[in-house]
């Protein structure tokens, strides 16, 4: 619900009419998250009775009711996280820099988060894998978040919370 709020932030107006394919694209934009049509309808129509009331459904459409829902918190949160972020980003590329590493951004990137989705259970529980050389860029991950587990506690917590 946060993040179908969100996209109607920029709404603004009572009236406007809000679509699902419209909040879809938005949502995978803005989040990268790929949710479902029929997810977002549900959304739509929790939104549209107690105690949200945030939207009226009209000739079959989904309009903003007027009622601005405070999502203050989910704005900050955010916009800590996308410094977090651009944090660790900026220190994985010192640490490629410091190793006399050549890479693209968009591969160190892809790797990073390439990492974090196959041993991200292991790095919230502290427990570091080192990956032997069959995945290059595996490796420099691994080795990085472990130097950062060791000299960074802050950036290594952005990285838990990634």
């Amino acid at each position: 619900i946060p993040f179908v709020l969100y996209s109607f932030s920029d709404l603004g107006k009572e009236d406007s009419v809000v679509s699902v394919s419209d909040t879809k694209e938005f949502v995978e934009k803005e989040f990268g998250l790929r949710i479902l049509s029929n997810v977002i309808e549900i959304i739509f129509k929790r939104l549209n009775k107690e105690p949200h009331n945030i939207l009226v459904k009209k000739n079959k459409q989904f309009l903003l009711s007027g009622i601005k829902p405070d999502i203050t918190e989910f704005k900050n949160q955010r916009e800590h996280n996308k410094q977090a972020n651009y944090i660790v980003q900026q220190e994985f590329y010192k640490f490629l820099d410091n190793k006399k590493i050549t890479y693209e951004n968009k591969v160190a990137d892809n790797a990073l988060i390439s990492y974090l989705c196959n041993y991200g259970r292991n790095v919230i529980s502290d427990n570091i894998i080192a990956l032997e050389n069959n995945d290059v860029w595996n490796c420099r991950v691994g080795e990085f978040i472990q130097a950062v587990s060791i000299n960074d506690e802050t950036v290594f917590s952005y990285i838990q919370n990634m």
